[in-house]
């Protein structure tokens, strides 16, 4: 039940980024690890749900979640008590490699990418790369060619999951919920509002609108409101609690929980972040 496999590629110490290895395993609930690597280590969350941490943040993660430590960052994460994780992970070294994560909107602040739309490519593109070691190591010569395609084509994913909303919306009822949400953000919104103003049976709206996006409703909705409270902690001087009730929180310390399970750090810690990050006056 609790399996585990690992395959390892050829070191080319010229490589600018490349595969390290590549493994894969049912987790035990409860199992956790903390430490540091000298290589990036990327992880992607295939089933079940878990908690990975640094020495400043903590993030829960699910299904279709990824995440990744840079080299000698120190890390940790543990498997759901009741629903532990299966994930697949990748070794990753080279020269730039982390110039490459960098580009997919990794940081030592910023661990988790949300898959979105994405998350089924990314879990696909994990397990091709794991199927070309595990093939290398039973004697048929894996295609260092397709490797490095795989592997680029991969972090191309995570960039798109990084920087783009779920997906492209088609369905007439969705639209209309998704551009409501964009201009009513602020306001109450609910499931139930959300579905009479789009005329549906709730059960139904609820349905198609995960089909359409690859989230729920109220996962959107607090993707729109984290972006928008992102921008206000940036660009304002408004104290958290105004930056809370302008993004539809009425209750500060609700919004600040949720911003840090979303973001990784409380809204004072982003801005503070924020703020060292600028560049001083001449």
């Amino acid at each position: 039940m609790y399996d585990q496999r690992e395959y390892f590629n050829l070191i080319d110490p010229d490589s600018e980024l490349q595969v390290l290895y590549a493994g894969e395993q049912q987790c035990r609930p409860g199992h956790s690890h903390t430490g540091r690597r000298h290589h990036a280590l990327w992880h992607v969350v295939l089933k079940g749900r878990g908690r990975v941490f640094t020495p400043t943040a903590t993030w829960e993660v699910e299904v279709g979640d990824s995440f990744l430590f840079l080299p000698d960052q120190t890390m940790g994460y543990q498997a759901d008590g009741a629903d532990p994780w299966r994930y697949l992970w990748l070794g990753l070294g080279g020269r730039r490699v982390a110039h490459h994560l960098a580009r997919c909107g990794f940081s030592p602040e910023a661990v988790v990418n949300r898959g979105g739309a994405y998350s089924a490519a990314i879990g696909d593109h994990a397990q091709a790369l794991l199927v070309l070691l595990k093939d290398a190591r039973e004697g048929r010569q894996a295609d260092s060619l397709r490797l490095q395609s795989r592997l680029y084509s991969l972090l191309e994913l995570l960039s798109r999951a990084n920087e783009a909303p779920p997906k492209t919306v088609t369905v007439p009822y969705v639209r209309e919920l998704v551009a409501l949400m964009e201009t009513a953000y602020s306001r109450s919104l609910t499931a139930a509002s959300l579905a009479r103003y789009a005329g549906l049976e709730r059960t139904y709206c609820a349905r198609l609108f995960q089909r359409e996006t690859g989230v729920g409703m109220k996962a959107y909705l607090t993707r729109i409101r984290m972006a928008k409270a992102q921008a206000l902690l940036r660009e304002t001087a408004m104290t958290v609690k105004a930056v809370a009730e302008s993004v539809g929180y009425p209750n500060e310390e609700a919004f600040s929980k949720r911003f840090k399970r979303t973001c990784g750090v409380t809204p004072s810690g982003y801005r503070e972040g924020r703020d060292r990050q600028e560049p001083s006056a001449q």
